[in-house]
């Protein structure tokens, strides 16, 4: 392929121009919407694709396109797992929703033990 010089020097301009439009310097593909096509890509790899050190885990998320509270049946909460290193203050507040709600036995912590990499899941905080 080649670049002509005054093709390469009028977009060099434009680039170095603060005031370009550089949406101007993108080309669109009639019938393609490349930014919903990326936004959808990038949702299905960050939110249902699992890297492999993590398919062990049995857990459900529950997504949604739409802002604000999401209604499910409290009996289908099997557990609440609170990691060591979650703030002092954001704890004590879900403690107490928990607690509020009746739910406290389905606490448990997740702890990290001394000369250990494994990640340790278990009912009382040490």
């Amino acid at each position: 392929w080649m670049i002509t010089t005054r093709s390469f020097t009028t977009t060099q301009n434009k680039l170095n121009d603060k005031n370009a439009d550089l949406r101007a310097l993108t080309e669109e593909v009639p019938g393609t919407d490349f930014k919903t096509s990326n936004k959808k890509m990038i949702c299905s790899f960050c939110f249902f694709q699992k890297p492999k050190e993590f398919l062990n885990e049995r857990e459900y998320r529950f997504l949604s396109e739409k802002p604000g509270l999401k209604h499910y049946r409290i009996e289908s909460l099997s557990k609440v797992i609170i990691g060591e290193r979650m703030d002092k203050s954001d704890k004590a507040v879900l403690l107490n929703t928990l607690e509020g709600l009746g739910l406290l036995n389905k606490v448990e912590y997740a702890i990290t033990k001394k000369n250990s990499f494994k990640i340790h899941i278990e009912k009382r905080e040490e």
